[in-house]
């Protein structure tokens, strides 16, 4: 709000980089002089023009400056251009909706001890299923917020168990369909407002409830003063509604595993497949159900114990007391991947050089398979342990289209039956080596389980056409064969 900021956009973000190149100075001025507590700054600093990144007591730090002033001149323009329109959007998500929704979990978190732990559990949770980066993770904490906020008809949950299981029963029982989940911890929205959402949420989705976004999730921070009216701020665009529905099916098959290993009182001492940890383990029926997979190099995988297909749940004791899964894993991740770890001596102050931040290689490489095959497949992945990237082709993926020289990228002509506007459709091999292209440098073998070229495509109706030639042939020579006998 000072009134120092420049008047101009560009020259108001220059002067944000300065101030953060400012702070990166200050940082390692203190660590100069040794000052109390610059030592917990350990490991490197990346500038970047809008954030920095630094480790401090052990964990990465990301510092984004917020200027107001940045917000009013872009409300003032009269006639804002794209890029002006694409950065005040961006600008009221980072600093105003994301803060609103920080202070509102935080509250929750403050007042139900387990919510946390829950977030940690269902995120860990939808990750051993390969659903990482399909689901925001503001809609779970908002999904674990409805449950501890809004249990009718039964209390609030006080075990991180109870609280899972309650999740799992949301996300499989709720209509999304046809009706919207609206999540209000301190009770902002009124019963008028209620009935807004209700009317805003049968005009998207139609008579035929087909459309909008498929999690149709409402908070008090998601009314829009532009248009005045309450849009799903996390899940306009995310998760889908092929993803929503994968959710919803498995969350339904663990709850139910859950509730059958509680009432027989199975621990995890008994067999992979009777334990209540397979709930996070994917069958290999479920992996043969995916369109390809892609093994990723084991020297880029951290963490193995997180794996979607053998993690380890077990407890473990030192002399320092039991050591937890959580704690195991977080270990592997400090140490980082082994092919990168150097000798480090204890008279030696070597962490920054030791320490990268930000360092996921098969995280950028599967948003990039997002973004660039997106419209053909989609992409499966576990965050937590990447050891393997699933492609499942969409429905419609291959069904005919126009033909266009500007947009002629992975399309193949039809051979046959042809008509006026589907001349051409996706060529499944073209897409599937460009991909293997995109993975090259992180996967060390692959398996294609469902395989649509347009070329086997095309043997199969060449067979098919050969087979009715050949029965028309075997008609004719009956017939005259018939024929020769009657006379």
């Amino acid at each position: 709000g000072s009134s120092k900021w420049p008047a101009d956009t560009n020259a108001m973000g220059a002067a944000k980089c300065a101030m953060l190149m400012q702070i990166a100075d200050g940082i390692k001025d203190m660590k100069g002089r040794k000052e109390p507590g610059s030592s917990l700054f350990d490991g490197p600093m990346n500038v970047t023009p809008s954030h920095i990144e630094f480790g401090f007591s052990g964990y990465v730090w990301r510092v984004i400056i917020r200027a107001d002033q940045e917000l009013k001149i872009l409300e003032a323009l009269r006639n804002p251009s794209r890029e002006a329109i694409t950065l005040r959007k961006l600008l009221i998500q980072r600093h105003v909706t994301a803060s609103k929704h920080h202070f509102t979990i935080h509250g929750v978190n403050t007042k139900y001890a387990a919510a946390g732990p829950v977030v940690r559990l269902l995120r860990r949770w939808i990750a051993s299923h390969m659903l990482s980066g399909l689901i925001p993770i503001e809609a779970i904490e908002l999904l674990v917020a409805s449950v501890f906020t809004d249990p009718a008809p039964f209390e609030s949950p006080t075990t991180v168990s109870c609280g899972f299981l309650r999740c799992l029963d949301l996300l499989s029982n709720h209509d999304w369909a046809r009706a919207p989940l609206i999540v209000d911890p301190e009770g902002h929205i009124s019963s008028e407002d209620r009935a807004d959402i209700l009317i805003q949420f049968e005009a998207t989705r139609g008579p035929e409830f087909q459309h909008g976004p498929p999690m149709y999730l409402i908070s008090p921070n998601d009314y829009n003063d532009d248009d005045c009216k309450w849009t799903p701020s996390y899940t306009y665009y995310s998760p889908e509604k092929v993803v929503l529905g994968r959710l919803s099916a498995l969350a339904k098959r663990s709850s139910q595993f859950l509730m059958i290993c509680l009432a027989r009182g199975v621990t995890g001492g008994q067999t992979k497949e009777s334990s209540w940890s397979s709930i996070f383990h994917e069958t290999p029926a479920s992996l043969r159900s995916y369109s390809a997979l892609f093994r990723i190099d084991p020297q880029l995988v951290v963490d193995s114990t997180c794996s979607s297909t053998s993690s380890n749940y077990t407890l473990s004791r030192n002399d320092q007391g039991i050591i937890t899964p959580y704690r195991h894993s977080m270990e592997k991740i400090l140490a980082g991947p082994k092919t990168l770890r150097k000798k480090v001596y204890k008279n030696l102050n070597t962490m920054e050089s030791t320490v990268m931040l930000g360092w996921t290689p098969v995280d950028d490489i599967v948003q990039k398979l997002r973004l660039h095959f997106g419209r053909y497949a989609v992409f499966f992945y576990n965050e937590f342990c990447p050891d393997l990237i699933a492609m499942l082709w969409r429905p419609n993926a291959f069904a005919r289209q126009t033909y266009s020289a500007m947009n002629s990228e992975f399309f193949t002509p039809m051979e046959h039956n042809w008509i006026e506007d589907g001349l051409v459709t996706t060529n499944a091999s073209d897409v599937l080596r460009a991909i293997q292209c995109k993975l090259h440098n992180v996967v060390v073998d692959s398996k294609i389980l469902d395989f649509r070229s347009t070329f086997e495509e095309e043997k199969k109706s060449k067979a098919e056409r050969s087979k009715k030639k050949a029965k028309g042939k075997a008609g004719a020579v009956m017939s005259s064969s018939e024929g020769g006998s009657d006379d």
